[in-house]
């Protein structure tokens, strides 16, 4: 991280530190990080030619986002990995079909419960996507 060693100093309209000290509280930010964060957005955000709303995604949520991709990711291989299994034991004949069918079903609950918390995300991704007009 680069050592903050400049400074700037403003003047401002008691509206505009008002609004600038509840959108720090909204974002769970301070003032100083607003403003560096309205500092680094693209110019065409600054001179109106892009008139798209902005999406910042600080770096806890950042790594939050990734620890949570790597957690589903898991649960995926957990779940090719149980399937696996199962059709390694019929194949060798060391369970029956009972025995399988039984396995399998946990597997399906496991997988039903996890593309249910999937779908959910997939939607708020979506939500998203349209609010801030992301392409594909």
């Amino acid at each position: 991280m680069q050592k903050r060693s400049r400074r700037i100093d403003l003047r401002v309209t008691e509206d505009d530190l008002a609004s600038a000290k509840a959108l720090a509280d909204e974002c769970d930010m301070t003032v100083s990080d607003v403003v560096r964060v309205l500092l680094r957005l693209p110019r065409s955000y600054v001179d109106g030619t892009d008139a798209r709303p902005v999406l910042v995604v600080d770096a806890v949520s950042a790594r939050k986002l990734a620890r949570e991709t790597r957690w589903w990711g898991y649960q995926y291989n957990q779940i090719a990995h149980a399937l696996n299994r199962i059709a390694m034991y019929l194949r060798r004949d060391m369970c029956d079909a009972a025995d399988a069918l039984e396995q399998l079903q946990v597997v399906e609950e496991k997988v039903d419960r996890a593309n249910a918390d999937i779908a959910v995300l997939r939607a708020e991704a979506q939500r998203m996507a349209v609010m801030f007009n992301v392409k594909k």
